[in-house]
């Protein structure tokens, strides 16, 4: 689960747009769905924009994530469910 202050810090580091990828792409590879990562950040998306510090950056880095959960953005930069290797195709 991502929650707020893994968000904070993501966001209110030197880089807040890898550290925002990083997090939600660790989120995926562990298993996680796109809709379960984006159930995660949309009810602190109040709590994000009262951050004290965040700068603009930051908050474009947290929105891009959002359209990017959302498909609302070009196809290469939209995150996708990682593949499920089933038991039976093993």
């Amino acid at each position: 689960m991502i929650a707020l202050e893994s968000t904070r810090a993501a966001l209110q580091s030197a880089k807040p747009f890898d550290r925002t990828d990083e997090l939600i792409k660790s989120e995926l590879n562990a298993g996680r769905s796109v809709e379960d990562v984006f159930n995660d950040l949309r009810p602190i998306v109040d709590a994000v924009f009262e951050l004290p510090g965040l700068t603009e950056d930051g908050e474009k880095a947290f929105l891009g994530s959002l359209d990017a959960l959302t498909g609302n953005c070009r196809k290469e930069r939209c995150y996708t469910d990682t593949p499920r290797i089933s038991a039976s195709s093993r």
